[in-house]
């Protein structure tokens, strides 16, 4: 998966905790995460900041297995953590609970990995703002990065884009590997969702 990260102008928060090389960690409700050999391994590459899911609608809140672990070693190294988490916005209250239980937890930023209706998503721009307006509540100075899927002409019609500009501050388009050379696919999100 390739990541940009764009800026928005809608707050003048910091964003240098989600800037730079990043790791997406994608961690199951059941599996063991290996903190120090996450850490070390993240140290290695380079890596400025961890990615890390906490959750989803259909799985819940499960960072607090890892996370008190986590950030402080993540920290130590000078690594940053991003928590993200999959909501479904069917009841965007209990997904924003989610988010604050990560950002409670001491993540330097939080990132919603919003999809689209094929994903089970109900991404409309009600929901999205509502979501949105109580992680941004939580987050204070600390990051609100929108997750998002790659606009294409056909998103673009579909997907409420606009509803996240008042409450994140950078979007990270998802632009996956395809048939089609990378760069100017991140190129063309940026320009759309700039």
């Amino acid at each position: 998966r390739w990541l940009a990260v764009t800026g928005v102008q809608t707050c003048a928060l910091p964003i240098s905790a989600v800037i730079g090389k990043g790791l997406w960690v994608t961690p199951w409700p059941t599996s063991r995460l290996d903190v120090p050999a996450l850490v070390a391994h993240a140290k290695a590459l380079g890596v400025r900041n961890l990615w890390v899911r906490t959750g989803g609608s259909r799985q819940g809140w499960y960072g607090g297995r890892f996370l008190p672990q986590l950030v402080p070693q993540a920290h130590a190294a000078g690594i940053t953590v991003v928590a993200w988490d999959f909501p479904t916005l069917s009841n965007p209250v209990a997904d924003a609970r989610r988010a604050l239980l990560a950002l409670a937890a001491g993540v330097d930023g939080f990132s919603p990995d919003v999809e689209t209706r094929a994903e089970g998503t109900y991404a409309t721009p009600r929901r999205v703002a509502l979501y949105l307006s109580l992680v941004r509540r939580a987050a204070g100075a600390r990051p609100v990065v929108a997750t998002v899927p790659r606009p294409t002409p056909l998103r673009q019609r579909s997907f409420p884009y606009r509803a996240f500009v008042r409450y994140a501050d950078v979007f990270a388009p998802m632009v996956y590997w395809s048939c089609k050379e990378p760069g100017a696919m991140v190129q063309q999100a940026i320009r759309y969702l700039r």
